[in-house]
């Protein structure tokens, strides 16, 4: 086996250290008994005779600034097993002798866990991006990223446009270009309930029975909570994604590791991914209702034109509903009200006109890319006479419902 090593430097700039040559360097290790185990001093190492470790002593003497300063570098040689621990055992000694300045300059201990870390860290990232666009993409359409991605999401995906040219050329990469734990929040902290305070006082005043009561509460859960807390939040994914991310940090920037770090992570990692195949092979069980895919859009869009709409279209609803009750409709709906139905069965009935029939027809067309795709331009430049189509069906329905 190929010996790793670990090499640091220590500077005395208080002349507080006692030993000021090489050789006292090395017999004052060699008096910590609880750092070897059976050593002999040979040709200025330290050696222990299974030839697990050896360790050598360098003094760098020097002037900074007319200010006196006495360094030494360290270098220990060994297998993983013995030189893993010896690295804070021998940290810890040097720091009691008084030494104001220690650096590490080599760790082939941390080389090697960030080398085993990294393919596991890049597959469970690549995994959870690799399930939210597939989930999203199929349970909301290609508009999912403007629906589901907070501002500093699509401010730093914007900001990092540049950072990949060439599949870029190619591809949607906004998802490549948020961080590691961005990621994870768009699993435990987005939200698609009714969470303003506005929205929650309508909501308790319109609250007259239990059952109302119930569905208010159901409709107060985070997005987390409605929809991903059997797959995810039940498995702790939170907790163990931020572990990791910190694991993932250190990995990043080359920073220093110990065996503990390693055996901890490769544990996590091997949870998330399960958590994330487990999740992947339950989507084909899940679908958004159609308000909830409104609520994305008033929650997460920035245009003013998108919430009056949604808000406009709300009371289309509404008023559907009053129609279709009060004109013994019976057909029954499993997730949401069907308003292609209710129109055409009021047209059938002779309650509305042609003309109201198609404009209902267009502005069921429009919601459904408004909702699907919220980020086309199109649709941006035609909701202020799609507003005023809507607005116009309202008072007509909401005349016809006085009538009848």
């Amino acid at each position: 086996m190929n010996k790793l090593n670990f090499q640091i430097i220590c500077v005395d700039t208080d002349n507080k250290v006692k030993v000021k040559n090489e050789q006292n360097f090395l017999y004052l290790l060699l008096s910590n008994s609880e750092l070897w185990e059976n050593c002999e001093l040979k040709d200025k190492t330290i050696i222990e005779k299974d030839k697990s470790l050896s360790c050598t002593v360098n003094i760098i003497s020097n002037k900074e600034n007319n200010i006196p300063q006495i360094s030494f570098t360290i270098q220990i040689s060994g297998n993983y097993n013995k030189l893993e621990p010896f690295r804070l055992k021998i940290l810890e000694f040097i720091k009691n002798q008084n030494f104001k300045h220690i650096y590490v300059i080599k760790d082939d201990i941390s080389r090697n866990i960030a080398h085993e870390l990294y393919p596991l860290i890049n597959m469970i990232e690549n995994n959870l991006r690799a399930y939210l666009m597939k989930f999203f993409i199929t349970k909301l359409g290609v508009g999912w990223w403007d629906s589901t991605a907070d501002n500093d999401m699509k401010n730093k995906a914007q900001k990092r446009k540049n950072n990949e040219k060439e599949f870029s050329k190619y591809i949607d990469n906004k998802v490549y270009l948020i961080d590691f734990g961005e990621l994870g929040k768009m699993i435990y902290l987005l939200s698609t309930g009714f969470l303003t305070k506005s929205d929650i006082i309508n909501k308790i005043q319109k609250t007259t029975t239990i059952e109302e009561l119930n569905n208010l509460k159901n409709e107060l859960q985070s997005n987390y909570n409605k929809f991903f807390k059997k797959s995810f939040k039940d498995k702790d994914f939170q907790k163990k994604w931020e572990s990791v991310e910190q694991i993932r940090h250190k990995v990043a920037h080359n920073n220093l590791f110990t065996n503990n770090d390693l055996v901890k992570a490769k544990k996590e990692c091997k949870e998330l991914l399960k958590i994330i195949e487990d999740a992947d092979k339950a989507i084909i069980n899940f679908n958004f209702t159609e308000e909830e895919k409104e609520k994305m859009v008033l929650d997460y869009s920035s245009s003013p034109t998108y919430s009056e709409f949604i808000e406009n279209w709300k009371d289309f609803i509404e008023i559907l509903k009053k129609l279709s009750n009060k004109n013994n409709y019976t057909k029954k709906y499993e997730n949401h009200i069907n308003p292609t139905l209710i129109s055409t069965f009021l047209l059938d009935k002779k309650l509305i006109k042609n003309t109201a029939y198609e404009k209902i027809e267009n502005l069921i067309q429009f919601r459904n890319k408004l909702v699907h795709n919220p980020n086309n331009e199109f649709i941006e430049n035609e909701l202020e006479e799609k507003i005023k189509d809507l607005k116009y069906i309202i008072n007509l329905l909401s005349a016809l419902n006085r009538l009848n």
